[in-house]
């Protein structure tokens, strides 16, 4: 079974930087503590601003049930309204 690769980028709206940031902190390692969770790592732009989370799973079932997580869900309940535009998840296919 293919990985599934994702990228998610989370802009904050003027003044909510650092709660988003906290928020997307305490993501890592619940999420890396999943079965089938090979990646999780947290980026910011140089300049602040953006988020991005890129991260690996062995499986699209193992991406799927991080989406049913309860720390992703609490994540999901709060996020929307700390953010200048929804957030963004893309998953990518590897290229060889």
């Amino acid at each position: 079974m293919p990985e599934t690769r994702v990228i998610a980028k989370a802009v904050p709206k003027p003044g909510q930087e650092q709660t988003v940031r906290g928020l997307l902190r305490d993501m890592v390692a619940p999420s890396l503590a999943e079965p089938g969770v090979r990646t999780y790592d947290l980026h910011e732009t140089p300049a602040g601003g953006a988020f991005y989370l890129f991260e690996i799973y062995e499986s699209q079932e193992a991406f799927e049930r991080h989406k049913v997580s309860a720390h992703f869900q609490r994540l999901s309940a709060v996020l929307p309204g700390l953010l200048a535009e929804p957030l963004e998840i893309i998953e990518l296919t590897q290229v060889r």
